[in-house]
């Protein structure tokens, strides 16, 4: 880019817009330049897809994991709206990820698989944001058309800016 429009600006430019205008992609997978997703991340995403109504599906995750650590607090999870102090994001328990496959109702842009025709209802992320909680906004608006799953964990992205 030109000019610094942070991460939201890069995710809405190159990460999503770019792509989807070239068209020929059913899929979308967006990281962050210093995610490392494991040799086999996205096949297992794609092997979770399987068991999933493609139909009903916005987005898939990886796990996104900091020094071969689950990071619970910011990467996925639920949104409390009712109680949104400190966070609205909560993470999801930690048995969550010994299920091959849940639903939740955020996950980052470190690993996240978004259905096309998601994007075309609701739109590419909004770059006003610069570099915090666009994925979160963006999320609550793919919720609004599909569900998104987490796929732990099978499916792993290490986040070396963490």
């Amino acid at each position: 880019m030109p000019k610094n429009v942070g991460g939201a600006g890069g995710f809405y430019e190159g990460g999503v817009k770019r792509a989807y205008s070239m068209g020929g992609y059913t899929w979308l997978w967006l990281m962050d330049d210093d995610a490392e997703p494991a040799p086999n991340a996205l096949e297992k995403l794609l092997e979770a897809l399987d068991s999933l109504n493609l139909e009903e599906i916005s987005a898939i995750a990886s796990s996104v994991v900091e020094y071969n650590k689950i990071n619970l607090y910011t990467r996925g999870g639920y949104l409390d709206f009712d109680n949104p102090f400190p966070l609205i994001q909560k993470p999801a328990p930690y048995e969550v990820y010994k299920h091959k496959v849940s639903e939740i109702d955020f996950a980052s842009f470190v690993g996240i698989l978004i259905h096309r025709d998601a994007i075309s209802k609701i739109g590419f992320p909004k770059k006003e944001f610069f570099i915090y909680h666009d994925d979160v906004e963006y999320c609550i608006r793919l919720k609004q058309v599909g569900k998104i799953y987490l796929v732990p964990p099978g499916s792993v992205i290490k986040h070396k800016g963490l």
